[in-house]
């Protein structure tokens, strides 16, 4: 798979998530994709900011890792809340905020 179709599948799970009530304001492709390092195999890792994110982490996860078989098994999704988008510590908010790609849908 190359970077346009994992950009494509992020593109079409962002969409699925908004229209099951998961209110997205941030969604990046980061990782192996974003850097240009995929291989046959690499997941698609992709973080979604949500302000209902930061309360459960492992019921959030669970839930967008559910969502993601109607989309693609290859997603690794990764829910952050606006406020962990502004920590300066976070190493995942560091790799996104140095390597992400932002996904428009």
């Amino acid at each position: 798979m190359n970077l346009e179709r994992a950009k494509k599948i992020a593109k079409q799970y962002i969409a699925f998530l908004k229209n099951n009530d998961i209110p997205v304001t941030h969604a990046y492709l980061f990782g192996s994709y974003a850097k240009g390092t995929a291989h046959e195999g690499s997941d698609i890792d992709i973080s979604i900011v949500s302000p209902r994110f930061g309360k459960d982490r492992i019921y959030e996860r669970t839930k967008l890792l559910n969502l993601r078989r109607s989309i693609s098994l290859e997603i690794e999704p990764h829910p952050l809340s606006p406020s962990d988008m502004k920590s300066e510590w976070n190493p995942l908010v560091w790799e996104i905020k140095s390597h992400g790609i932002a996904i428009k849908s």
